[in-house]
């Protein structure tokens, strides 16, 4: 068999042909395509990324700028309806005051017509036909003075309970108004949002307290659950655990004169004078008849009054809300990471131990990469009119600067805790 003979024509074929492939460029754009595709898939979850956690600062800080606002509302109307009972307290009493007072005049001049009266009965003889029809008059008004008081009395003892009430519930309004706005703001639950920035909150204060991750890992999990979207800083000191002390810090006061203070002396005076002046009436009857009707019906007995009234106003509450670490998109802090300190070689003859052969851990060597959480503050209180015996009633809620509690409140521009 013979050789087989070189053929100069095969050579420059497989030359061309190694010449057309170098010079070849199909599916090289399909693969540029493909790393443009990773590259811009990467960057756009980047982009998503950061745009959450901006999204997450503002809807924090939206939110309980919501909370604060609406505790200070609800602060406001609360004042507001104290006030309106006020001004109620203070004409009621200013109508019975003068009443009283005109009974208490009526019985005075009733002694003064008995004195009249005898005088013309020992002169004249004309003094019961003269005299007497004025002074039953007088008696008569005389007679309302016990019942007069007792109505005071009465009112007061109804109007006092009601305006406590107001003072008490309004905190716990306040509060739930808060938080359903906080949550109607997108506002995660407090445990939630705060509880992983419980280290950050901590420090930033200038308390270091070793082992508060866990800690703050273990409030997450047990006040996530719980259905509170905003608090106030200090919630005592917001009336949320001593109502009747705090609240609105609005107090009852003594009243330092007239109406609300009704002196005892003017009553005094007049029970003198109607014992004097009316007792041998028989219609309308005596005042010591008058005044035993109106213990039987809870009377104290006692002339004059010196009511309570409530004054004063809310002074600034700060509220805290946020939202909560979220993992990012795709999970990219949790990729499955090939060893690279593994031959290609090594791995084909020991494919049977691939999963001793990889390394499963975060890229970031911290667990998840995540979109952090943000913790925002707003203050809050309430202008207008304080509380007031009477007067306008035009308290409004608003927010303020910004202001840390504590025995000498600390003032900040802005204020957020990223963790």
């Amino acid at each position: 068999m013979e050789p087989s003979k070189f053929n100069l024509s095969d050579g420059f074929k497989l030359l061309a042909r190694v010449e057309a492939l170098r010079s070849d460029q199909r599916g090289s754009l399909t693969l540029l395509a493909g790393m443009m595709v990773f590259l811009v898939t990467i960057f756009g979850v980047l982009a998503f990324d950061t745009n959450m956690a901006i999204y997450n600062r503002i809807v924090a800080q939206n939110a309980v700028d919501s909370a604060a606002d609406s505790a200070a509302l609800w602060e406001a109307r609360g004042c507001n309806m104290l006030q309106n009972l006020n001004n109620l307290h203070y004409t009621i009493d200013l109508g019975l005051g003068i009443a009283e007072d005109a009974a208490a005049a009526a019985c005075i001049v009733s002694a003064a017509l008995l004195a009249a009266e005898l005088v013309a009965d020992a002169f004249f003889g004309a003094g019961e036909a003269t005299i007497r029809p004025a002074r039953m008059i007088t008696c008569t008004v005389c007679d309302t003075m016990p019942f007069i008081d007792l109505a005071q009395q009465l009112f007061y003892a109804m109007i006092m309970p009601v305006e406590q009430a107001i003072v008490d519930a309004t905190p716990y309004i306040a509060f739930a108004n808060a938080n359903a706005c906080a949550r109607g703001s997108g506002a995660d639950t407090v445990g939630d949002a705060i509880g992983g920035a419980l280290s950050t909150v901590l420090s930033s204060i200038g308390v270091s307290m070793p082992g508060v991750s866990g800690i703050s890992s273990a409030i997450s999990s047990v006040l996530g659950a719980i259905p509170i979207y905003a608090v106030p800083l200090d919630p005592n000191d917001f009336g949320l655990l001593d109502p009747e002390d705090k609240g609105l810090y609005v107090k009852k006061k003594d009243n330092n004169g007239w109406p609300l203070d009704q002196p005892e002396w003017v009553g005094i005076a007049g029970d003198v004078g109607g014992y004097i002046g009316c007792e041998d009436l028989g219609a309308p009857p005596p005042l010591e008849e008058a005044e035993e009707d109106a213990k039987s019906l809870d009377w104290d007995g006692t002339y004059g009054w010196d009511d309570q009234y409530f004054f004063g106003w809310p002074g600034f509450s700060t509220w805290i809300a946020g939202k909560k670490q979220q993992d990012e998109l795709l999970g990219l802090g949790n990729l499955v990471w090939l060893n690279g300190g593994m031959k290609n070689s090594d791995y084909l003859q020991n494919a049977d131990q691939v999963s001793k052969t990889m390394w499963t851990g975060s890229v970031t060597g911290k667990g998840n990469l995540q979109i952090p959480g943000y913790v925002a503050i707003a203050s809050s209180q309430i202008q207008g009119t304080p509380v007031i015996c009477h007067g306008a009633a035009d308290a409004k809620g608003t927010l303020i600067k910004v202001y840390l509690p504590g025995s000498s409140p600390t003032s900040v521009e802005d204020y957020f805790i990223y963790h």
